[in-house]
């Protein structure tokens, strides 16, 4: 059930009707629970079930964390059972949405050292949404465990993991945020409506009008044998435009989806083309999960407390694994890796020569030039369907 659809229009206006103005507000978290189990239901059932039942299941793995860290000497297995709540989250992840992918690569080592081993290639439909449930899993736990969130009921862990707004493109919510509301949620608001309509109507001019014309110009990228440089270059830029309009424009949907309901999502993009290098690029791009790779990536790898090499090593790690979150492919890896090599020659131009550079209008303009099409390079690999067709595109183009 698309956001742009006539459908998801019908479900979103019975919601809002039955939510504030039929349901009593002692059972507005119930019935929210239930819309947003029909939303994910509409799509694929079984996968529904399987979600809910993973739902389940880490909510009871954090009340044994929760429990353990309560008790005099459950510090080990508190920690034991987070292990096994990331492992279970992460595992669920990787078998529906890199199966097939390892099976790729592994066929193709094979094929490049003249081995007969194949297999076949699992034809496995990856759950919707999957990828945001397991990072706000992997939050959840971990924040549990360090005592940064209160351990609630299964009804208000269940509406955080299946909130509708928020299923299909983020943002990454956080669970304490999230609960505050749900428990302060007071009668409906006239802001409520004018800021949610806003929203939305914003959001479906950026899809429709900019997001969808910019696509049209962007064919080039997926059989970059068949035009010319021109075309390319033209298709590598519609392709920034089409991916921040379609992606913000999501956005924007499901923040006023959410406010129509007097729930707040977080911020996800803040002008990120405006940005003078790639370091505050992240900090307006994706906003949601920047944030999330640092505090449950970055900074358990050490922040920027290690050693010189190690934050080097620690940057393009973890950009290489959000490259990898964003589709199975090694396309995204490479793009991940694109930008991970991009903060490191950032660092090492802020620790060397960066700091004789006067901070003027010019420098900071040609700064942002340099930027964005280093940016416009990396959508290249993130967009393109294979590394074959990639790098032919950057060879055709320069």
């Amino acid at each position: 059930m698309i956001f742009t659809t006539w459908p998801f229009v019908v479900f979103m206006s019975s919601v809002f009707v039955v939510y504030w103005w039929v349901m009593p507000a002692r059972f507005r978290r119930e019935f929210l629970l239930i819309a947003s189990l029909c939303y994910f239901a509409y799509n694929y059932l079984p996968y529904a079930v399987l979600l809910g039942i993973l739902t389940v299941i880490i909510y009871f793995i954090g009340a044994l964390i929760f429990r353990f860290k309560e008790g005099i000497s459950g510090a080990a297995s508190a920690k034991a059972a987070l292990v096994i709540g990331l492992l279970l989250s992460c595992g669920t992840l990787g078998f529906f949405k890199y199966s097939k992918m390892v099976v790729e690569t592994f066929n193709a080592a094979a094929q490049f050292m003249e081995s007969g081993t194949r297999y076949p290639l699992p034809h496995i439909m990856v759950p919707l949404g999957i990828s945001f449930f397991t990072f706000e899993f992997i939050h959840y736990l971990t924040d549990l465990y360090h005592g940064r969130v209160k351990h609630a009921n299964l009804r208000d862990f269940a509406l955080f993991a299946f909130f509708f707004p928020s299923l299909v493109s983020g943002p990454i919510k956080r669970f304490q945020i999230f609960q505050e509301q749900s428990e302060n949620m007071g009668e409906l608001q006239a802001n409520y409506i004018k800021d949610g309509m806003s929203r939305i109507v914003l959001g479906i001019a950026k899809k429709l009008i900019i997001a969808d014309t910019a696509s049209l110009f962007t064919s080039p990228l997926l059989e970059p044998h068949f035009y010319s440089r021109a075309q390319l270059w033209v298709a590598m830029y519609a392709y920034a435009v089409k991916i921040y309009y379609d992606f913000s424009g999501y956005t924007d949907i499901a923040i006023g989806c959410a406010q129509l309901l007097g729930y707040r999502l977080p911020e996800n993009f803040n002008k990120p083309y405006r940005e003078p290098n790639i370091s505050k690029f992240w900090n307006h791009w994706h906003m949601s999960l920047s944030s999330w790779i640092r505090d449950y990536l970055f900074i358990p790898l050490g922040g920027s407390r290690v050693p010189p090499w190690r934050i080097l090593f620690n940057l393009t790690l973890v950009m290489a694994i959000c490259g990898l979150w964003h589709g199975a492919n090694w396309t995204f890896i490479v793009w991940g890796l694109w930008h991970g090599l991009g903060l490191v020659l950032l660092r090492l131009y802020q620790n060397s020569i960066g700091k004789r550079v006067p901070d003027t209008r010019p420098v900071r303009w040609l700064s942002t030039a340099i930027c964005i099409q280093f940016v416009c390079f990396g959508w290249i690999f993130f967009a393109s369907p294979s590394m074959t067709e990639a790098i032919y595109t950057f060879k055709h183009m320069i």
